[in-house]
């Protein structure tokens, strides 16, 4: 009767098993620096995270929101760094690269960026 029981038993489990590898969000926020050496959050700029290794595209993409923050989920394994890109206007764009950072398993990895004028 207790195999029984435990046979009846892992049918519950299966919901929770996942064959997806675990993966690492990173979070961070992104400040440019004007001429006058003044910071401001970096509202829409366009982020992506690269493999530090390799010059592939880029893995993941994202904006960052009104306060420059960004938040991206589903970074695998590896070193990577983030890249930051934002175009106030026709005549000003601004480019920022985080220092490089790993993850392994389920990292939580906080990336700063300050972006300087291009």
């Amino acid at each position: 009767m207790k195999k029984i029981g435990f046979l009846l038993f892992i049918p519950l489990l299966l919901p929770f098993a996942s064959c997806k590898k675990d993966e690492s969000k990173v979070q961070g926020m992104v400040r440019y620096i004007d001429s006058t050496g003044a910071y401001f959050s970096a509202d829409s700029a366009m982020i992506s995270v690269h493999n530090k290794d390799t010059s592939a595209a880029a893995e993941l993409t994202e904006n960052t929101d009104a306060e420059g923050i960004y938040f991206l989920e589903g970074v695998p394994d590896g070193q990577w760094v983030v890249r930051a890109y934002l175009q106030v206007d026709s005549n000003t764009t601004y480019i920022g690269v985080s220092e490089k950072f790993e993850c392994y398993g389920k990292d939580f990895v906080g990336a700063k960026i300050d972006m300087k004028e291009q």
